[in-house]
C-alpha cells in the first residue's frame, strides 16, 4: 500500500536499518560500562543517523496531513503518543539505577536531591544540568541515551510548526548552515559524539538539526523523483556495519556524517521496499532496545565491580544482553503497544465529540480526528 506520496506506507528497509543501528549502539555502550572492550569504534554514529532517519520517517508519516490540515496540537498528541511511554519507562529503570548506586555507593553518585530532580526532568525528556564531574556532567544521568530523544522532540515541534511547509531551498540553507555548525563542533571536540553532557549539549542543537532536515530533504526528492535505486535491509545493515566498524578517526567521522550516512538513508527510503520477518522485528525492537538497554548496562557494569572481577566477563555481557532483548521485547508488547492503542483511542474520541461540536456551533466540520 503506497501514501499520497506514491511511496510505501511502510518502510521496511529502514525498519532493518534503525534496528540494526539500535543493536550497534548497545554493543558500542558495552564498552562504555566496561563490560566489554570497544567493538564498534564508531558506534555513536549511530545517532546521526537515527536523526536522518527520523526526519524521512516524520515527513513521510506526516508533511501531507500538516499541509492538508492536521492541527499541531494533534502532531504534538501523535508524538507523546509514540515516544513518551516508552521514555518514561527508560528514565524510570534509570531513577532505580541511581537510587541503587545511591544506597550502595554514595560517593559515586549525585546527592538525593540532585537524583531526584534530574530524574523528573529527565522523564519529561528534559535535560539536567544539575548533574557534575562525578557523573561526567551526563544531562540525563540514569539513562545517557535518552538526551537524543529530548532533541529528537524538539526539532520535530520546530518542523512541524515553521519548517513543514517551508521551500525546499530555504530547508537546504538551513541544513547547510546546521552542518557547518557541527563540522565545526566535531573539529573542536575532536569527535561527533557530542549533545549528551553539559560540555557538549549545545552542539547537539545542529547535530540534531543537520540529521533531522536532511532526512526531510531525502524525502522530498524521493517523492518528486522517479529514481528506483534502492538497496535491501540486509545489504544497509553490512554497509551500516562498515561505517561504525572502523577505527576511531576524526576525518571518519565527518565523512560518514555528511556522505555515507545521508546516502544509506536515501537508498533505503525508495519505492522498493521488501518486507522481511528479520527487518520487521528489529525495527519494531530498536525503540525499546534504545531506550531501555542503558541502565541494564550500568547495573551489570555494578555487579561485575561488585564482584570484584577486573577483566571482561563473556558472561556477564551474554545475561545482559539477553536481560535486555526480553525486557525490550516484553515492554513493547505488554506495555507500549496496549498503552498506544488506549491513548490513541481515548484522543480519537476527544477529537471526535470536538469535531461534533463544531459541527453544531458553526455548520461546519473542524478537522478530523487524530489518526495513529
Amino acid at each position: 500500500m503506497n501514501n499520497e506520496s506514491g511511496l510505501p506506507t511502510r518502510l521496511h528497509n529502514l525498519d532493518a536499518l534503525r534496528g540494526a543501528a539500535a543493536v550497534f549502539v548497545v554493543i558500542y555502550h558495552l564498552a562504555t560500562a566496561k563490560l566489554s572492550i570497544t567493538f564498534v569504534p564508531h558506534g555513536y554514529l549511530a545517532v546521526d543517523l537515527f536523526f536522518i532517519l527520523s526526519g524521512i520517517v516524520i515527513a513521510h508519516a506526516y508533511s501531507h496531513r500538516l499541509i492538508s490540515g492536521m492541527g499541531f496540537f494533534d502532531f504534538v498528541r501523535a508524538r507523546i503518543i509514540r515516544l513518551y511511554p516508552l521514555a518514561v519507562s527508560g528514565a524510570a529503570l534509570g531513577l532505580a539505577v541511581l537510587l541503587l548506586k545511591y544506597l550502595v555507593s554514595p560517593g559515586k553518585v549525585e546527592t538525593l536531591p540532585t537524583i531526584l530532580v534530574s530524574s523528573g526532568l529527565n522523564a519529561l525528556l528534559l535535560p539536567s544540568f544539575f548533574t557534575t564531574d562525578i557523573t561526567k556532567f551526563v544531562a540525563f544521568p540514569g539513562n545517557g541515551p535518552l538526551w537524543s530523544l529530548s532533541f529528537e522532540v524538539i526539532i520535530n515541534l520546530i518542523w512541524a510548526s515553521c519548517l513543514v511547509k517551508a521551500r525546499t531551498s530555504i530547508l537546504c540553507a538551513i541544513t547547510a548552515i546546521s552542518g557547518a555548525l557541527y563540522a565545526a563542533a566535531v573539529m573542536n571536540f575532536g569527535n561527533a559524539n557530542l549533545g549528551w553532557d553539559s560540555l557538549t549539549y549545545l552542539a547537539g542543537f545542529p547535530r540534531v538539526t543537520f540529521g533531522f532536515l536532511t532526512g526531510v530533504l531525502i524525502h522530498r526528492f524521493r517523492t518528486s523523483n522517479e529514481n528506483k535505486a534502492g538497496l535491501t535491509g540486509g545489504m544497509l545493515c553490512a554497509l551500516l556495519a562498515g561505517i561504525l566498524l572502523m577505527p576511531h578517526n576524526l576525518l571518519w567521522d565527518l565523512v560518514s556524517i555528511f556522505i555515507l550516512l545521508p546516502l544509506l538513508a536515501y537508498f533505503g527510503s525508495g519505492p522498493s521496499q521488501v518486507k522481511t520477518s528479520a527487518g520487521t522485528f528489529l525495527g519494531d525492537l530498536s525503540y525499546p532496545l534504545y531506550v531501555l538497554h542503558f541502565p541494564i548496562l550500568l547495573i551489570t557494569s555494578g555487579i561485575k565491580q561488585t564482584m570484584n572481577q577486573n577483566g571482561h566477563s563473556p558472561v556477564l555481557v551474554v545475561i545482559a544482553l539477553s536481560i535486555t532483548a526480553v525486557l525490550s521485547w516484553l515492554m513493547l508488547k505488554q506495555f507500549d503497544e496496549p498503552v498506544r492503542k488506549a491513548w490513541s483511542k481515548r484522543w480519537q474520541k476527544q477529537a471526535s465529540h470536538a469535531q461534533q461540536a463544531a459541527v453544531i456551533d458553526d455548520g461546519e466540520t473542524a478537522e478530523p480526528p487524530l489518526r495513529g
